[in-house]
């Protein structure tokens, strides 16, 4: 009987305790949140996009302990936690180790040495789409932790639909649906959240003597918007349309060499060819010579970004190809002589002929991987439009650019322009790979 009322009061105690450490996570979130908009200003929408990222860091915690023991506090500061306590004996506080001296140092960091983030934070917009870039950039910019990029999308969705519903906000949400054109196998209708991209359905459909090679909200695309898996960013509902290839199995010519996919021949009557990245599971790597060499004039030849090798006289004289741009397709038939249209593929930027300015940072922070400005009338740009881009790899800019600021791309940015062009002399001053425009 003593030993069952001490296991009683033991489960007693045991929830008093978790009801404490919930009342304790409830007062510190309230705590946070009344500083981080009453006293550094910032709006409700950068305020949840910061207790995101807290939540997942110490659940709002001031004596959490992680990294091994080397990181501390409700940010979970490692090699800076020395500063923080620095801090914190220079300006008063009476511990380090409690919420308020760490977000003193929080909102001084904010101001001095992550004032980018700062900067970033003070000016996104109080709506859903406010609370995830504030979300990701701040995991991306500030924590920083392992596999931050990822990271920064789960804490940007919570905080959508965690904390901007929490303070009072609202949120859309919009209907992704998919038409298969013909074919089958086609993926259930997905939901997309207000300002939190949606991971597309990795589901591939069929159709009998066709490739599937992505989708478009134009039913009428030849080439693809986004690919199974690629994330949508728009909010508004859509219907996406798969886009087949234009040649039957039987038509395209191959055979297996140490593992890969050679294409050897093509027996189709279609001017318009798109070659496969596998071909029965098996990555195409390599197009040989005359394979191509009954193409209908003139032809187009899709060509993925897996092919490595082209051997001479592959293509006929006036074939044009299309590759995704600084692919080895590219390059090749630059250096050979053959046309090639620049296919920029998934979460593309593509400016029309109206747009004339960027504004300053216009892109900053955004996942986009490629920026088509060729048809556009931008004249200049700022050095912060494209800053915190992490996936930016190609830039085409129209022959009219006349000013670009130092630093303006991520490094390693593949800048397509007219040869001749004012771009051109910046790329190769600034070190940037250049490819000419047609």
């Amino acid at each position: 009987m003593k030993k069952a009322v001490v296991c009683a009061l033991a489960l007693l105690a045991l929830g008093f305790a978790a009801l404490s450490a919930r009342a304790d996570t409830a007062e510190n979130m309230q705590i946070v949140y009344e500083y981080i908009t009453e006293t550094l200003g910032y709006n409700r929408a950068a305020a949840c996009g910061i207790m995101s990222n807290i939540q997942y860091e110490s659940n709002f915690r001031p004596n959490a302990v992680g990294d091994g023991g080397n990181a501390y506090g409700i940010c979970q500061w490692n090699s800076r936690r020395q500063s923080l306590i620095n801090y914190c004996e220079r300006n008063g506080f009476e511990s380090w180790q409690d919420i308020y001296g760490q977000l003193g140092y929080l909102g001084y960091e904010l101001v001095n040495n992550k004032k980018k983030v700062g900067a970033f934070l003070s000016q996104v917009p109080d709506t859903p789409q406010g609370a995830y870039d504030a979300g990701w950039y701040f995991c991306v910019y500030f924590e920083i932790p392992a596999n931050r990029y990822e990271k920064g999308i789960k804490r940007g969705r919570t905080a959508v639909t965690r904390y901007f519903t929490m303070y009072g906000g609202t949120y859309e949400t919009y209907a992704v649906h998919f038409s298969a054109q013909g074919g089958s196998g086609v993926p259930g209708n997905q939901s997309k959240i207000e300002g939190v991209p949606l991971t597309l359905s990795s589901q591939v459909p069929v159709q009998p003597g066709h490739v599937f090679t992505g989708w478009s909200p134009d039913p009428d695309a030849i080439v693809p918007d986004y690919a199974p898996g690629d994330s949508y960013t728009e909010n508004r509902s859509v219907t996406l349309y798969a886009v087949w290839s234009l040649y039957t199995p039987e038509e395209l010519l191959y055979r297996v060499e140490d593992g890969a996919c050679v294409i050897t021949g093509y027996t189709g009557q279609s001017a318009q060819v798109t070659v496969p990245a596998s071909i029965d599971g098996i990555k195409v790597e390599r197009v040989q010579a005359g394979a191509f060499g009954l193409l209908p004039f003139p032809g187009t030849v899709y060509l993925p970004a897996t092919v490595t090798d082209i051997e001479d006289g592959a293509f006929p004289s006036g074939a044009m190809l299309a590759a995704f741009p600084g692919s080895y397709a590219h390059r090749w038939a630059l250096e050979n002589g053959f046309g090639c249209l620049v296919v920029f593929g998934p979460n593309t930027f593509t400016a029309g002929t109206l747009l004339s300015a960027l504004g300053e940072e216009a892109f900053s922070g955004t996942l986009i991987t490629c920026a088509d400005l060729s048809a556009s009338r931008v004249t200049d740009l700022d050095a912060s439009v494209f800053a915190y881009c992490p996936r930016l790899r190609a830039a085409a800019l129209p022959a009219g650019i006349c000013y670009i600021a130092p630093g303006a791309f991520p490094a390693g940015t593949l800048i397509l322009a007219p040869e001749g062009s004012w771009a051109e002399s910046y790329a190769r001053s600034e070190g940037y790979d250049f490819l000419p425009l047609n």
